[in-house]
């Protein structure tokens, strides 16, 4: 997830967090500023932030073949991140292009928020492509398999329904 960052990208430096011990480096999400229970909140638990609607809409009209609005909506997420325009770099961008940038976007943006990445990828169909990478050098066995996207179901929900 580090290295994905562009290195112009002000999420990166604002929103994550560096901490050194004992010869190591260790980082963690620093999107939230309040980090101590004694202060007063000043900030609060957002659901649904504007970035997410523009993402959301920049993916729709790409899907519906409007890519300049398209870009127009992922391009106000990149020039507050301190990112060169799509527009101004790539303005003739096709439509897998495009969705890619916004599933890209969308990571960066929404890292440590309720998921999204994760659904994004089952939406998308990138679950396998993504996992195979990520999940072999966390498991003993070093293997992904596609049925590991579905959430558990109870073995006795299983029992109580054998059509599950």
């Amino acid at each position: 997830m580090l290295q994905s960052f562009d290195a112009a990208d002000l999420r990166k430096t604002e929103w994550i967090g560096r901490v050194d011990a004992y010869g190591e480096t260790y980082y963690h999400a620093n999107k939230y500023k309040v980090n101590t229970y004694l202060a007063p909140v000043s900030e609060y638990s957002t659901i649904f932030r504007l970035a997410e609607l523009y993402l959301i809409r920049s993916e729709a009209r790409a899907q519906l073949n409007d890519l300049d609005g398209a870009i127009d909506d992922i391009d106000e997420i990149r020039g507050r991140a301190g990112l060169p325009l799509i527009s101004a770099v790539d303005p003739g961008i096709d439509k897998p292009g495009l969705l890619n940038a916004v599933l890209t976007e969308k990571q960066h943006e929404l890292f440590t928020e309720w998921g999204h990445r994760w659904l994004d990828l089952k939406r998308t169909g990138k679950i396998d492509e993504v996992m195979e990478v990520v999940l072999p050098a966390k498991r003993a066995d070093g293997v992904w398999k596609n049925e590991m996207q579905w959430y558990p179901i109870y073995y006795i929900e299983l029992q109580n329904n054998p059509n599950l």
